[in-house]
């Protein structure tokens, strides 16, 4: 692991977020839907996260994301 920078603290991903997977992309949901983020493939770069670019998606209300 790379030396972390002077004043950065590391942490485990899965201490500061909560990591959750199983949404199909495109299903079309009966009832009321809102939309909320979610992170792509394309945003996990070679040791960082770029948050350039961070997509939504329909799920129903119901749904609990983290």
């Amino acid at each position: 692991m790379p030396e972390v920078p002077s004043g950065w603290e590391l942490s485990s991903l899965k201490r500061v977020s909560e990591i959750q997977g199983g949404l199909t992309l495109g299903k079309v949901y009966e009832g009321r839907v809102v939309e909320k983020p979610y992170l792509r493939v394309a945003n996990v770069q070679d040791g960082h996260l770029s948050l350039t670019h961070v997509t939504t998606i329909a799920v129903p209300e119901e749904v609990r994301l983290g």
